[in-house]
């Protein structure tokens, strides 16, 4: 990797971390102010969900939702925090998050109080489908390179949450672009190798593969895991 190429990654990963940090300031003050009971896991997972999409709005890459989905996520009783929260980004950030992104934020913090409402581990807000991929896929990082991630939790969640509406996106061929894919495979070879493993998983099922510009989304969770060990 050339001098520059490393400035640029090491910038686009201040950039997410400096996400990260205001995410966290932002959801922390909406949970205060609206008194929502949220895991920490969860928040955990809203935070890094809030990141991503912040450096995907900057770039006009926005995750396409059909209007039902919209209009049901809409219908959550935690629209307003959602709302909120993002009221508190787009200042901050100078964006602006579209109804489709507004949406799946409440469709995260419905899910976290689905989780602190039945006390269950977070493994039982996915599908099965999903959570046989993830599965499928942490076992072969063990069996392919020694990588035990087969018991993180906290992981598999937050993939699965991600995976949920990314699998919707590769069944109707709307995939979106990544603008930190290249510096993510130059900086984080390790990560994005790992998230291929994922796509394998996942052509197994649907004879289908993500472009690596979603696998480098991908990559930024396996990424986000490492730094909390």
């Amino acid at each position: 990797m050339t001098l520059s190429n490393q400035a640029l990654s090491s910038a686009a990963d201040k950039d997410l971390e400096l996400s990260k940090q205001a995410c966290q300031e932002a959801v922390n003050e909406v949970i205060q102010k609206n008194n929502l009971s949220l895991s920490n896991q969860f928040t955990q997972n809203l935070v890094v969900h809030l990141a991503i999409a912040i450096l995907r709005i900057k770039t006009n890459n926005y995750i396409p939702l059909s209007q039902g989905q919209i209009t049901s996520y809409k219908a959550n009783k935690n629209y307003d925090s959602a709302v909120e929260i993002c009221n508190i980004l787009s200042k901050e950030f100078n964006i602006e998050f579209p109804e489709s992104e507004l949406a799946l934020i409440s469709m995260y913090l419905s899910k976290n109080n689905v989780l602190d409402v039945e006390f269950n581990a977070g493994v039982n807000l996915l599908d099965d489908e999903i959570i046989e991929i993830l599965q499928n896929t942490l076992d072969s990082l063990f069996e392919q390179k020694g990588i035990d991630l087969r018991h993180n939790e906290k992981l598999l969640v937050s993939l699965g949450l991600h995976l949920t509406p990314a699998l919707d996106r590769l069944l109707e061929d709307s995939q979106i672009e990544n603008p930190l894919t290249e510096k993510i495979k130059e900086r984080h070879p390790k990560e994005f190798a790992m998230a291929e493993i994922l796509n394998d998983a996942i052509e197994t099922i649907y004879h289908k593969r993500f472009t690596e510009d979603e696998v480098a989304y991908f990559a930024l969770h396996f990424i986000v895991s490492a730094r909390q060990k």
